[in-house]
């Protein structure tokens, strides 16, 4: 990942039942950043960064565009090949897995037409000692902030096994679904009634195999561009150019467990 490795602003209001927040340049290109928690001064291991690190927001001219867990980016981040390091959360804009540079860079977040950069962290009021970081790697490309990847986090409530059905936003192309349960015998895609997927987890795990990623314990993850090609995310429009009117997911679930979702799209910020 080419870029220069830099140290970013001081965050403010760092403390116990805190949420602290940094405002970023908006200059140049981001590729990465780099979360550095050290309570008491120790890098962080992966029980505490999930306890302490609540939910981290990233925030584009005001606006909410990424949401996260410490949990959900040490899954995410599992999930194509980043193992976890005491006291790193990293968050990827480029995207080291995609093959050939084009792809990896394609989803940098350039600042050129950007005012507004802030990360906000909600630290647990159990935290001890809470210190944090923020490093990023950077070019001083400037560029748009053109397409994007998006994140957010759902709850799906489920009092029954069996079907339950849910009903994405249907604005953006889709990357990734990301259920976190492995009590789901089976997860069905209808986009306009076309089944664009119809199997039990094992076979999803297995694509996910099959393209040099590795599924996760205790979720399930339909990876729509799984293989690293751009194009492979799920469109939110037709052949023809027009919106797509329905989209549905259907899980057949094993055990009444209601459950958080992460969707990732692809979209203009």
């Amino acid at each position: 990942m080419r870029g220069s490795l830099i140290k970013m602003p001081n965050f403010n209001g760092v403390g116990a039942g805190q949420t602290a927040t940094v405002n970023l340049p908006a200059d140049g290109t981001y590729k990465k950043l780099d979360l550095l928690y050290t309570p008491g001064g120790t890098a962080a291991n992966q029980a505490t960064m999930e306890a302490d690190i609540e939910e981290v927001r990233l925030r584009v001219e005001g606006k909410t565009v990424r949401t996260y867990t410490a949990a959900d980016l040490i899954k995410i981040n599992n999930t194509f090949g980043k193992s976890f390091k005491a006291g790193h959360l990293p968050i990827y804009f480029a995207e080291p897995h995609r093959e050939g540079a084009t792809q990896r860079e394609a989803y940098a977040w350039g600042m050129a037409d950007i005012t507004s950069f802030q990360v906000e962290v909600d630290i647990a009021l159990g935290a001890t000692s809470p210190r944090l970081v923020m490093e990023a790697i950077w070019s001083n490309v400037r560029q748009n902030m053109g397409v994007i990847k998006k994140v957010r986090r759902y709850n799906l409530p489920v009092t029954a096994s069996g079907e339950n059905t849910w009903n994405p936003p249907r604005d953006e192309a889709i990357s990734a679904l990301h259920f976190q349960t492995a009590d789901i015998s089976n997860v069905k895609v209808l986009v306009d009634n076309e089944e664009r997927v119809n199997v039990a987890p094992d076979s999803i795990d297995e694509r996910l195999d099959d393209n040099g990623l590795t599924p996760q314990a205790g979720w399930t993850q339909v990876i729509f561009d799984a293989t690293g090609d751009l194009p492979d995310a799920l469109p939110m429009k037709r052949a023809d150019g027009t919106p797509v009117q329905d989209l549905r997911v259907v899980l057949n679930m094993s055990a009444a467990t209601s459950h958080d979702i992460i969707l990732e799209t692809i979209g203009s910020r």
